[in-house]
């Protein structure tokens, strides 16, 4: 009897350790390993235009040429390889890959990767016709809202305005088409898409900008507690020339300025004349005896 408690004792303590041992921390990978032995980088099989197969057949995107500039930059070698979401969270866990180059932040990935600096940022205004039904002010709430149908954006938006109506479109040409067909009474859009849409038609003279409503960011995962691979991500894209970093993202990605409110053009005029009336009373105060 004795000997089978004593089996079960030694059982018991063999399995509390290493379950002990199992949730102990890693130690993080020292940087010399990274820069010795390279990284593997995951990529999305297919976002365009961050991850996507050209017409040639050939694997590119705005997070490739990123990467790409990073290894050279960084002076790391770096292995590509393109998966879908699952299985590149995947290969993230199971410690096959090294670094995730490209998702949006969520609290659940956060449970297992420790996000780097932004590597991309965009931005979504609403906009409305300036003859539509609905206002800046009530748009949200009583009009059809028209976007792109992406899942981050559209869970973005049923979270900040769980009551809208939204209709979702394959792209952002299709949103923009449907709002000036009068199908959506206003849409949710990069800015630089609309001015692209005002070559080809006038846009913009019949819109009203009301306001950013989304703010978009991508960024890079490395997994939990490397923190000298993190340093070493965020340092090599911080090595990357500002030049550099903007020709890529223009290679991608639209780039146009929002426009001023069309009441700061209105009152520009006035705001000068009155500094100049001001400037003139002040020198004739001074110039008095």
């Amino acid at each position: 009897m004795k000997t089978v408690q004593s089996i079960f004792f030694i059982c018991f303590i063999v399995l509390t350790a290493t379950l002990c041992g199992a949730e102990e921390p890693l130690e993080p990978t020292s940087a010399d390993v990274y820069r010795e032995q390279g990284v593997t980088v995951v990529l999305p099989v297919e976002w365009k235009p961050f991850s996507f197969v050209d017409e040639a057949g050939e694997r590119t995107g705005y997070l490739f040429d990123l990467w790409t500039a990073w290894a050279k930059h960084a002076e790391i070698d770096v292995r590509f390889e393109f998966k879908n979401e699952q299985d590149a969270l995947q290969s993230m866990a199971d410690n096959a890959t090294e670094i995730h180059g490209g998702l949006r932040y969520t609290d659940e990935h956060a449970e297992t990767l420790d996000y780097t600096d932004s590597v991309q940022s965009s931005t979504s205004v609403l906009a409305i016709r300036e003859d539509g039904s609905v206002s800046c002010a009530d748009a949200m709430s009583h009009g059809k809202i028209g976007l792109v149908d992406e899942p981050d954006t559209v869970r973005m938006m049923e979270g900040k305005y769980p009551n809208s109506r939204l209709f979702g479109y394959a792209d952002e040409r299709r949103v923009i088409t449907a709002f000036m067909d009068g199908k959506v009474d206003g849409v949710v859009v990069g800015y630089p898409y609309l001015v692209e849409m005002d070559k080809e038609q006038p846009v913009l003279d019949t819109l009203n900008i009301c306001r950013t409503l989304l703010y978009h960011e991508v960024y890079a995962g490395v997994q939990k507690d490397q923190t000298e691979l993190l340093a070493l991500v965020n340092d090599g894209l911080s090595d990357i020339p500002a030049e550099e970093f903007k020709q890529i993202e223009k290679r991608w990605f639209l780039t146009a300025e929002k426009p001023k409110p069309k009441w700061l053009a209105a009152s520009l005029p006035a705001v000068v004349v009155v500094v100049l009336m001001i400037g003139i009373v002040v020198v004739w105060i001074r110039r008095r005896p």
